[in-house]
């Protein structure tokens, strides 16, 4: 498998893009990915609406220009203590016309509550907002009980854009985003 060269690192995570062939081998065959990224991955946040995102996303990626599969593929967050990827994460697609991306995560529910989702948000959008491109960053259905994520959203200075009976859209622009955390890494 071809490993993209590329390595997102915060505090206690490392943060890999997955290739095409890694991510298709996370749903069917994930000793593959263990064995390249020497660490364990977890099978828990393969939820039938993951599964069909990654399904959305190898579809995209077969037909995409190179520049474009970092912003298309998924994230995986390794706990680098533990030596396993507790997480995914990752955009929808390149910016669109207006400079926005919306951004998707998931971690294992044994590594919810330690703050590791709201570190790799933290060390994406980084990478986002280096992107001239990249204008904004947004989430759309967050499920309003979901009061985690919401509550990661608000610390990553999203602010909300849409609202329906049962989720949340929330979005943080590049400015606000660098006012709160800095500009680059």
């Amino acid at each position: 498998m071809e490993q993209i060269p590329i390595v997102l690192t915060t505090d206690r995570l490392d943060i890999y893009p997955l290739s095409l062939a890694q991510l298709i081998n996370y749903v069917e065959y994930p000793h593959l990915v263990e064995e390249e990224l020497k660490c364990q991955i977890s099978q828990d946040i393969l939820t039938e609406n993951v599964r069909r995102a990654i399904s959305l996303k190898t579809a995209k990626m077969k037909n995409a220009r190179h520049d474009e599969l970092l912003w298309i593929t998924y994230w995986l967050s390794v706990v680098r203590a533990d030596k396993f990827g507790a997480g995914l994460l990752g955009f929808k697609g390149p910016p669109d016309e207006y400079g926005e991306v919306e951004i998707g995560y998931g971690i294992d529910k044994h590594y919810e509550g330690l703050g590791l989702t709201y570190e790799a948000n933290v060390a994406l959008l980084r990478w986002a907002f280096e992107e001239p491109a990249c204008k904004a960053v947004y989430t759309r259905k967050t499920v309003k009980n979901n009061l985690g994520s919401i509550r990661i959203q608000i610390k990553l200075g999203m602010i909300l854009f849409e609202e329906s009976e049962h989720d949340v859209g929330m979005k943080v622009s590049r400015a606000e985003f660098e006012n709160l955390f800095g500009k680059g890494q």
